[in-house]
Formats: structure tokens, sequence, C-alpha cells
């Protein structure tokens, strides 16, 4: 698959600068407290502080249009997940999962218009780093199940002797490296596809906007 070396230096960097800050502030925290005997916690009371305080929710939610000579195309989605902080560090991986509904409309190899709803299920892996309290970073690896349109050389919908427009189901990988802006439990987030397959409608670009709380 291609790019996932990509993938691999981006979220190794990540581990290993969280890991790294980790070290260290527990290297202060141990040398000023070296004296102090620790106050011990039930097991209730250090569940409640991870999920009070490691732990964050959001979803986001895409909704657009685009179009060009010969199609135009309405998406739609919807894509929840959760987030777990590394602890003293700007860092926190999740997973995620959506639904994405694309209806197409384009002009057909036949010089007919047609129509043709595009449905697709994703999970993915992510992680963050958040800086000046209301930006971020965001990697992210996606598997993608998707039923899609063939298009020919012209940019036209290939449609077979019957009239119908031909699809196919597939799989795929998705790698997304891109920066926010959260403030208020609300977020926007422009991101890029390393992986967006050749002779294709789609953009490597994409625009993300929803919300999260606690992060």
């Amino acid at each position: 698959m291609k790019n996932n070396w990509l993938l691999l230096l981006v979220f190794g960097l990540f581990f290993f600068v969280a890991k790294d800050a980790s070290a260290q502030t527990h290297r202060r925290s141990t040398g000023k407290h070296r004296t102090t005997t620790p106050k011990k916690k039930s097991k209730e009371s250090s569940n409640s502080d991870f999920w009070r305080e490691q732990v964050w929710y959001g979803g986001n939610v895409q909704l657009g249009f685009s179009g060009g000579n010969t199609y135009s195309q309405f998406i739609i989605g919807l894509t929840p997940m959760m987030g777990f902080k590394i602890k003293d560090t700007p860092f926190s991986v999740g997973p995620r999962i959506g639904y994405t509904y694309v209806s197409l409309k384009g002009l057909g190899s036949d010089g007919q218009n047609h129509r043709v709803s595009l449905p697709s299920y994703t999970t993915s892996a992510f992680t963050r780093l958040k800086f000046l309290q209301q930006f971020f970073l965001h990697a992210e690896y996606e598997l993608e199940w998707k039923k899609q349109a063939f298009i020919d050389s012209r940019s036209l919908l290939v449609v077979d002797r019957d009239g119908s427009v031909l699809t196919d189901k597939v799989q795929r990988d998705n790698l997304y490296v891109g920066a926010g802006y959260n403030s208020g439990g609300y977020e926007i987030m422009v991101l890029y596809n390393f992986n967006v397959p050749e002779n294709s409608l789609e953009q490597p670009f994409s625009f993300r906007g929803g919300f999260t709380w606690n992060f």
C-alpha cells in the first residue's frame, strides 16, 4: 500500500515525542516528591479519574457539494470518534468510525445524464498533537469500504448496454494528514489524503467540521 511509510513515520514521531515528554515529566515529578509518601487511590477512583481527565469524545459532520464540467455530487456523512489523552503530553490517540452517502449526477458515456448513489463505511485510527490550546495537528489511517462508479478517460460515467452506470464495491486505505482549530467544543480541520486513486473524481483535500467534549 503506497505511502504507508509516511504513516509509520508520522505515528512513530508522535509516539516517540510523547514517550520522551512523559519520561521527562515523570523524572521531574519523582525528584520533587521523593520524600513524600504517595496516597493510595481506590480502583474506582482511578477509573473515574481516567474517564474524566484522559478521555474525550467527538464527531465530524460532512456536508458538501462539488462539481465539474460533466458531473456534480452531493455528500453527507457522520463520523463519531473517541480520543485517549497520553498522560502528561499534548498527544491523544483513538478510533473513529463513519458513514458517508454520496449522490453523484453526471454525463454518461451514452451521452445521457445519470444519477447514482455511492455509500461508504469507514473505520480508522488517529493521533493528535494539541498546541496553543486551540490548535491541533491530525494524522489518520483509515480503511474504507465503498461503492464507486467507473469513470472513463473523458471523465464520463461508464454506462452498460442496459443504460445503467457501472459500479463496483471496493476496499481501500486512506492516509490523512492535516491541522485543525478547536474552540468551545466546536472544531474545523483541513486534511490531505495521500491515497486518492488516480482516475477519480475525488479531491485530495477534505474539510471536516464537528464537535468535541473534554478535548
